[in-house]
């Protein structure tokens, strides 16, 4: 299911409600017993400074499974024969091992290394530490981490915010097959229309169900937006014709019972309204003053993490007016390119100047440096 409508109209808060992280004033929900969710904040999140592999383990759960399974093989190892402790002791381990199983803890690592590269790692990132990844790539993580938990219903917010088109293809394969419940809030057209099969609209404190996809949803909305328009033409026009019979013969003793009867029929009528215009925000920015002709000055930049070279030989030059997109492949670089333009990170070579009166500002995809 795709839940749609306008920002600020409550989607992320919605889906917050469900999975029991805010609290509701009013209703109630209803879960089937020993219902597992799992829930996609919109927001970057931070990770344990941990392994990604033992990230995803502990996230899926089988980390303490694990550990509770060498506690009890120790204990049997030490334990007597003959002791009276040993058949509860063989039942934990034969019942930890079929939780172990069950949650694929036996072919686990496989898994996750198959589902890290349907996302874009490498099999060396496997055991990188989380705490070297930029934001998207954290987002990455936790999604691979989600999807190996196999819950029975998944909320997703904005999923596809920090995928590039290869990732965002294999994430549409994997949702399609997976066997629970989907909900997912996108402002991506084309993931909606391919991942959902019905639509909700939240507008003005409203859910509305749509049981169709997203295109379709769209063209009813239209069309049912022009219909309630030509609806509540008419009724101005049927109120406006009941008015000037009841002015008309207000004071007619002949009419009385007509007029009467009109008057019950204005106050019976249901008023049909359209929705007003959403909410706008209006924002002004002062204007800057003048910079000189070049505005930056990239030279020979170079930047290596330990062992691995992000790039070098970087060299360009922007001018006053020219509006730049930086792209490439998630993991190209482009996130620790900006850092190291805005002066947030250091190079490991090279130079970054910036023009006469530049006034920079940067706008990270790490919510937490924004503040």
């Amino acid at each position: 299911m795709g839940l749609v409508g306008p920002n600020g109209a409550g989607k992320t808060t919605l889906l917050r409600v469900l999975m029991g992280e805010t609290e509701f004033d009013a209703g109630a929900i209803e879960r089937s017993r020993n219902l597992t969710v799992g829930y996609l904040p919109q927001d970057l999140v931070e990770l344990s400074p941990v392994p990604a592999m033992e990230l995803l383990k502990a996230k899926v759960g089988l980390a303490d499974l694990e550990r509770r399974l060498r506690e009890v093989e120790a204990k049997l190892a030490r334990s007597d024969p003959h002791s009276g402790a040993l058949p509860a002791l063989l039942d934990e381990h034969a019942r930890l091992e079929r939780l172990f199983e069950h949650l694929g803890g036996f072919g686990f690592e496989a898994q996750a290394l198959k589902v890290m590269a349907g996302l874009g790692f490498a099999p060396e990132d496997a055991e990188r530490n989380c705490a070297e990844f930029s934001g998207g790539w954290k987002m990455r993580l936790t999604i691979a981490a989600l999807l190996l938990s196999r819950p029975d219903v998944l909320l997703l917010d904005e999923p596809t915010n920090h995928l590039d088109t290869e990732s965002m293809e294999w994430l549409e394969g994997w949702l399609r097959g997976h066997p629970g419940a989907i909900v997912v809030v996108s402002h991506d057209r084309r993931f909606l229309e391919n991942m959902t099969e019905q639509t909700a609209e939240l507008e003005r404190g409203r859910l509305t169900l749509y049981p169709f996809s997203y295109e379709r949803y769209l063209v009813e909305k239209e069309t049912g937006q022009a219909l309630l328009e030509k609806r509540v033409e008419e009724q101005k026009k049927r109120v406006s014709e009941i008015e000037r019979f009841v002015e008309r013969f207000r004071y007619k003793s002949s009419k009385a019972a007509q007029v009467q009867s009109r008057v019950r029929m204005l106050e019976k009528m249901k008023t049909l309204e359209l929705d007003g215009p959403t909410r706008t925000v209006r924002l002004r920015i002062p204007e800057a003053p003048n910079s000189g002709w070049e505005v930056l000055k990239v030279q020979d930049l170079a930047k290596v993490y330990g062992e691995k070279k992000v790039f070098d030989g970087v060299d360009f030059t922007i001018t006053r007016g020219e509006r730049v997109a930086l792209v490439g492949v998630n993991g190209a670089g482009k996130s620790t390119l900006m850092r190291l333009i805005s002066e947030t990170e250091a190079p490991t070579s090279g130079s970054v100047r910036m023009g006469h009166n530049v006034c920079p500002a940067f706008y990270s995809q790490e919510s937490s440096l924004n503040l």
